[in-house]
């Protein structure tokens, strides 16, 4: 009986004093930085005075998605006013819109940016819409996109 209490004690001991391995993070639970960078260009030169009468307007946004409830807030928004499409650069020097979101939790929050281009021609006679929206990938830490018009 003797044995068995002895036995039992330093079994006892022993695991009261082993040390339970810690485990890393899981990298989806930790706050990230996600960045958003937006370059506005013009496909081809436009400077002509045949497009005089055209202009270009574009809505950028920026939505935080809840990944449980799939609600979405917008968490940016921005828009270059209504201009010539002439005034718009080339490729070479685009209009560069750059935003960066801390504290992301990839497992619980999603990015989504969207984008809208309204070209109207002809003094506003006629216009056209171009839209995109995309969600980030998780782990995914930034997205470059160009918006050519």
């Amino acid at each position: 009986m003797k044995k068995l209490l002895c036995l039992l004690g330093a079994g006892i001991l022993f695991v009261s004093c082993s040390k339970l391995e810690e485990s890393d993070p899981d990298p989806l639970t930790l706050p990230v930085q996600k960045k958003v960078k937006f370059n506005i260009y013009s496909s081809k030169d436009y400077s002509s005075t045949n497009n005089d009468g055209t202009t270009a307007l574009i809505k950028l946004e920026v939505i935080n998605i809840n990944r449980t409830t799939e609600v979405e807030t917008k968490i940016w928004d921005s828009t270059i006013n209504e201009r010539q499409i002439k005034i718009y650069p080339l490729a070479t020097a685009p209009i560069v819109v750059e935003k960066v979101f801390n504290n992301i939790i990839d497992k619980d929050q999603a990015i989504k940016y969207r984008y809208v281009v309204t070209i109207k021609y002809n003094n506003g006679a006629t216009s056209s819409n171009t839209e995109r929206s995309e969600v980030l990938d998780t782990g995914n830490i930034a997205k470059q996109l160009g918006i050519i018009l």
